[in-house]
């Protein structure tokens, strides 16, 4: 089977950074077959255009005009049952070792946390795309390592 994983974070910089009122980093990502992408897509797609609502949409400030297409949102998501599954790991800053584990390399430990979130849901004999936001890395192959 070929599946897919649409992936973000929340808060990278907390692994690095003392004088930080946020105390977590978040790594999610969505998951699915690939032969059932467009119509997930056209699902979202109907949402978005029977709440009048433009082509990105963010979770942290939600006015109360959008209440509506959040709520149907996650019942759109939910009624997809299996087909459509979300991951996620937080990673609380205070309880990161970054000198033991990571080299003290804050991108490192991050990519290391990435990879948590990812590798326990990839199974032998499938195949997966990973799709990540682009992020300028100290070090250019970081990723792909």
């Amino acid at each position: 089977m070929k599946f897919e994983a649409y992936c973000d974070e929340s808060n990278p910089e907390v692994l690095g950074a003392n004088n930080t009122q946020t105390k977590y980093l978040l790594i999610g990502s969505v998951w699915l077959q690939s032969e059932d992408r467009c119509q997930f897509k056209d699902g979202i797609y109907e949402l978005r255009n029977k709440h009048k609502l433009g082509s990105e949409f963010k979770w942290n400030r939600i006015s109360p005009s959008r209440v509506g297409f959040y709520a149907d949102l996650i019942e759109f998501f939910f009624n997809q049952g299996e087909r459509l599954r979300f991951r996620c790991i937080a990673v609380d800053r205070d309880k990161v070792d970054l000198t033991r584990f990571h080299a003290n390399d804050q991108e490192l430990g991050f990519y290391k946390f990435y990879y948590q979130m990812l590798h326990h849901w990839v199974l032998d004999f499938n195949e997966y795309a990973f799709f990540l936001d682009t992020k300028k890395n100290r070090c250019p192959l970081r990723l792909a390592t």
